[in-house]
C-alpha cells in the first residue's frame, strides 16, 4: 500500500514540487513490428523526493494537488518537463514521436483552446506532428468542451490518442465523437489475451472497427510473449509493455535493444504462425473425416430411423456437442441430439438447444453452402445449445429417398 500524506504534508510536498520543478520524466518505447523499431515513446511523469533520489510514483503524485487550479499546474509542469527532456532523444531519432498524457478532468471551456501545450512545443522545437495527446476521456466531465479540446489540437497538427480503452467507465460512444487517431487498448484487456478467450473476442472486435475507421489500434500493458502473439495474431502492429520494454530515463534509452526483441518476437510469430497453420490444416482434416463418417452412416437410412441412428452417432465422439439437419430453405427438420456422454450442463436458461422447425437461413454455416460451397466450417463461437465454445461443421448430403439436406455438427472447442 502507498504512504498516504495528510492535507498539509501533501501541500507542502506539492509547493516544493512546483517551485523547484522537481519532476523526472521516464520514457517507455511504443513500438511497431512492422518497422521493426520504436516510433514513438511515452512520457511517465515521477516527482522527485527533498533527498533527490527518491522517486514518487505517479499515483501518489497526482494525490497531491488539493484543488482544480494545483492540478493544472503540476499537469502543465509534467509536459513541459516532458517535452524538454524528450529533446534529446530527437537528436538521434527526429521523427521519433512523444506520447503526453493530459489529464481529461483539467479540461474546461477555460483550458480547452489554451495554447500552453502548443508554446512549450514551439520553444523547444519539437514539431506539433510528432506529439500524441493521451486523453483518458472517462475522466472528461463535458463532452463537447472535449471534442472542442479535441479539435482544437488537432487542426494544429497534433495526434489524438484515446487511452485505456476498455478499462472501467471508458465510454466507446465517444469513438466516433472524437474520430482518435489512436486507440490504446488496455492492460485490463490484454493480460492473459493468450488464455482468455472472451478478451481475445472483445480486443479482436475493437481491432476490426479500429480498421474500418481509419484508427491505429495499439495494446498496452504487453508483459509476455504470447500476449504479444495473439495480439499480432488479430492483427496489432503496435505495442507497449513491459516486454519490450520498461520506462527509462532519456540517456538510458537502448533503442538497439528494443529492436532486437522485435526481431525476436518476429522470429517467434513464424513459427507460431506455421503451427497454428499446420493445427488447422490437422484440424480440417479430422473436421472433414468426422463430417463423411456421419454423412456415410445417414445418406441410405430412412427417415424414420434418424433419431436413434444420429443419436448413437453422437455419442461415438466426445468431440461432439451436436447434430441437426436443416433443409435446403434452412428449417430445421430434426431435432438437435446433444451427446449425453458429455454430461452438458445448461447455462442458464438463454442456451438451450434448437427445435425442430427453427430457422437457420441467416446462420453463418448456411449461407455458404447456398452459394455454392458443398461444406463449410465456421470460426469458433459460443453455441446456444450448450453455451460452450465450439465450432460448426456443414454439409450438404442426400438421403435414401433422393432428398438433398445439409448436416450440421457442432464440435467441441474447449
Amino acid at each position: 500500500m502507498e504512504p498516504q500524506l495528510s492535507k498539509d504534508t501533501s501541500h507542502q510536498c506539492l509547493e516544493k514540487i512546483l517551485s523547484d520543478r522537481a519532476i523526472k520524466t521516464l520514457f517507455q518505447p511504443i513500438i511497431s513490428v512492422e518497422q521493426n523499431g520504436v516510433f514513438a515513446v511515452e512520457a511517465l511523469s515521477r516527482g522527485m523526493a527533498k533527498d533527490g533520489c527518491s522517486l514518487i510514483p505517479p499515483n501518489l503524485l497526482f494525490s497531491l494537488p488539493q484543488s482544480e487550479n494545483e492540478l493544472l499546474m503540476l499537469d502543465r509542469l509534467c509536459r513541459e518537463r516532458a517535452i524538454e527532456t524528450f529533446v534529446s532523444l530527437t537528436h538521434v531519432h527526429p521523427s521519433l514521436l512523444i506520447a503526453i498524457n493530459i489529464d481529461a478532468s483539467i479540461i474546461n471551456s477555460a483550458t480547452a483552446t489554451s495554447n500552453h501545450l502548443f508554446e512549450i512545443s514551439k520553444r523547444e522545437g519539437v514539431n506539433s506532428n510528432n506529439i500524441i495527446i493521451e486523453i483518458i476521456e472517462s475522466r472528461a466531465t463535458d463532452t463537447d468542451v472535449l471534442m472542442e479540446f479535441v479539435s482544437y489540437y488537432r487542426d494544429n497538427g497534433f495526434l489524438i490518442a484515446l487511452d485505456d480503452v476498455g478499462a472501467g467507465h471508458s465510454n466507446l460512444d465517444r469513438i466516433p465523437l472524437l474520430k482518435p487517431d489512436i486507440i490504446k487498448i488496455d492492460r485490463s484487456l490484454i493480460s492473459d489475451i493468450d488464455s482468455v478467450f472472451h478478451k481475445r473476442e472483445i480486443v479482436k472486435a475493437l481491432k476490426q472497427m479500429a480498421s474500418k475507421v481509419g484508427t491505429m489500434i495499439l495494446a498496452e500493458g504487453v508483459e509476455k510473449k504470447d500476449e504479444a502473439l495473439v495480439c499480432m495474431e488479430i492483427g496489432i502492429d503496435c505495442f507497449q509493455g513491459f516486454y519490450f520494454g520498461r520506462p527509462v530515463e532519456s540517456q538510458e534509452f537502448d533503442f538497439k535493444m528494443v529492436q532486437n526483441t522485435i526481431g525476436s518476437l518476429k522470429t517467434c510469430f513464424k513459427k507460431h504462425k506455421m503451427q497454428k497453420i499446420s493445427e488447422a490444416t490437422k484440424r480440417a482434416r479430422q473436421h472433414r473425416s468426422i463430417a463423411e463418417m456421419v454423412t456415410s452412416q445417414i445418406t441410405n437410412l430412412e427417415s424414420s430411423k434418424y433419431d436413434e441412428k444420429i443419436q448413437s452417432i453422437v455419442n461415438t465422439d466426445p468431440a461432439i456437442e451436436c447434430v441437426y439437419v436443416l433443409n435446403l430453405d434452412g428449417i430445421q427438420i430434426t431435432d438437435t441430439f446433444l451427446n449425453t456422454t458429455n454430461s452438458i450442463q445448461q447455462k442458464r436458461f438463454i442456451y438451450k438447444p434448437a427445435p425442430k422447425n427453427s430457422d437457420h437461413s441467416l446462420k453463418e454455416y448456411y449461407l455458404p453452402l447456398r452459394a455454392g460451397l458443398h461444406t463449410f466450417t465456421t470460426e469458433p463461437y459460443i453455441s446456444m445449445a450448450t453455451g460452450k465454445r465450439c465450432t460448426t461443421i456443414a454439409a450438404f448430403y442426400q438421403n435414401r429417398e433422393g432428398v438433398k439436406n445439409i448436416l450440421c455438427i457442432d464440435l467441441d472447442c474447449g
